[in-house]
């Protein structure tokens, strides 16, 4: 440029901001990038405004995703740890076969033979079985009436008593059987503990030998009882007026008490009836247990009349409608040294 020369003084446009001025220059340059084109006053075009916005939003969305995602991540990270359905299901599985599962076909007469054969017992009649509380009673039921019951006994030395006993308990356990326990020494053979599945009870005693000279050291025994579930029930179902009845007139909570199959005898007298059924408490070890006399009344009703173990005094017959059911039964006169009948 020559001294002469001097700078040529671009015009400002007065009100026109210097960020506005360069969006100008930017506007009229070939570099300048398509999204960066500007109006003719000088300011950002829709174009320009919109893509801003869209980037904004993005980045704050971004941003939130982001932070959500961290909290999850550390939302699992320190909740404990859980079993899946499929383990559960494996473990549901290991517990069914750890304990052996009862087999639904089983009868006492079939599981008294076979278990027989493994301890090389004898045949007992009528054997003992235990005292349980069948479903849908609210007391418990004694089967020794029934003929329905099957059993096997071990008879031998102490060491050989106990040998079977062990091998019985282990067989009924591996049959899927619960074992209630009521009894137990080391020191001598008396052992007492039931068994239950969903079919049959059993019950497997023993006792220790005792005479005049002391024990008998060959007569040691073992017994195994067992019958079906079924019985109990039909059992159950014959005593229910009867344990109502004793319950309601006797204000006894029957809940800890067994019943057995009553004995119905018509009376003489149209319209009356008696019972008798046998009464005890459910333990194991129970005593005092007697027979509990009934009569119904010609209204269809069943009442207690009393429980006794011994024959009764005439006079405790003092009632017309018990006299009319027990007309012709034996009873003792009031000192107790002759014997009558029960009269109108």
């Amino acid at each position: 440029m020559s001294p002469e020369e001097k700078p040529v003084k671009q015009p400002v446009n007065e009100g026109v901001s210097e960020e506005q001025d360069v969006l100008r220059h930017l506007a009229n340059d070939s570099t300048a990038p398509d999204n960066m084109a500007t109006s003719i006053e000088g300011l950002p075009t829709p174009k320009a405004s919109s893509s801003l916005k869209k980037r904004l939003i993005a980045l704050i969305i971004a941003i939130v995703a982001l932070i959500v995602g961290m909290g999850v991540l550390v939302y699992y990270l320190v909740q404990p740890v859980k079993i899946s359905d499929r383990d559960a299901d494996t473990t549901a599985q290991r517990k069914d076969t750890a304990k052996p599962k009862a087999d639904t076909t089983l009868t006492a007469a079939g599981l008294v033979k076979d278990l027989k054969l493994s301890v090389g017992g004898e045949d007992v009649i009528d054997a003992t079985t235990p005292k349980i509380k069948p479903d849908g009673y609210g007391f418990y039921v004694n089967i020794y009436r029934e003929k329905n019951s099957y059993g096997t006994k071990v008879v031998g030395s102490k060491q050989q008593v106990d040998t079977q006993r062990a091998l019985l308990r282990t067989r009924l356990k591996q049959k899927g059987f619960t074992e209630t326990v009521y009894q137990e020494s080391s020191d001598d053979a008396n052992f007492a503990a039931d068994y239950k599945t969903k079919n049959v009870a059993c019950l497997v005693s023993g006792f220790t030998p005792l005479n005049t000279s002391g024990v008998d050291a060959n007569k040691y025994e073992v017994t195994l009882g067992c019958a079906d579930i079924s019985v109990y029930q039909s059992v159950a179902k014959k005593a229910n007026l009867f344990a109502q009845a004793y319950a309601s007139e006797s204000k006894q909570d029957i809940a800890t008490m067994s019943f057995s199959t009553p004995t119905v005898t018509k009376s003489s007298v149209a319209g009356y009836s008696r019972a008798e059924i046998a009464i005890s408490g459910a333990e194991y070890s129970a005593v005092g247990g007697f027979a509990g006399l009934f009569y119904q009344t010609p209204d269809t009703l069943w009442h207690f009349f009393v429980g006794t173990q011994n024959i009764l005094l005439c006079s405790q017959y003092n009632t017309p409608d018990i006299k009319k059911a027990y007309v012709g039964e034996k009873c003792m006169s009031s000192d107790g040294q002759q014997e009558s009948t029960v009269s109108l």
